[in-house]
C-alpha cells in the first residue's frame, strides 16, 4: 500500500495498517502483558489479566484517578508509538517521500515520530 499526502484513511484503516504483520508491535520482555484497565472496585488500581499492575495514591483523589487512567493506557500507547515508528521506517525510502511539500518530512510529522521514539526508549529504560 502506498500512502500519499492526499490519501484519506479512516481510523479503522489506520489501525488495520498499523496492526498488519509488518507493523505489529513486538512483545516486550519484562512488562506485564496488556491490556490494562482501571480496577472495577478501586478507581486508583490498574489491573491486567494477571492481576494488579499498580496502585495510584491517595486512593480516590482526582489526580490519582487520572494517573491510573493514564497508566492503564500505557500498553496501547506504546503499541501506537511502535507502529508509527515502524510505519515511518518502512516508508522513509519511498521515492514519493522525497518530493517537495511532502508533509511527512516537512518537520511536523517527523517531530511526532521522534517523540514516539523517545517515548519508546523511556518505556524500555534506554
Amino acid at each position: 500500500m502506498t500512502i500519499k499526502n492526499d490519501d484519506a484513511l479512516t481510523r479503522s484503516e489506520m489501525v488495520e495498517n498499523a496492526s498488519s504483520p509488518q507493523h505489529a508491535p513486538t512483545v516486550r520482555e519484562g512488562f506485564t502483558p496488556g491490556p490494562w484497565h482501571v480496577g472495577p472496585h478501586y478507581t486508583t488500581d490498574v489491573e491486567s489479566r494477571e492481576g494488579r499492575v499498580c496502585e495510584c495514591t491517595p486512593m480516590g483523589a482526582p489526580r490519582a484517578i487520572a494517573n491510573a487512567r493514564l497508566i492503564a493506557a500505557a500498553p496501547e500507547l506504546l503499541d501506537v508509538a511502535a507502529a508509527l515508528n515502524a510505519f515511518q521506517r518502512e516508508y522513509q525510502t519511498n521515492t514519493y517521500d522525497t518530493l517537495p511539500g511532502n508533509e511527512f518530512y516537512s518537520g511536523k510529522l517527523m517531530a511526532v515520530v521522534l517523540a514516539a521514539r523517545a517515548a519508546i526508549a523511556k518505556a524500555e529504560g534506554r
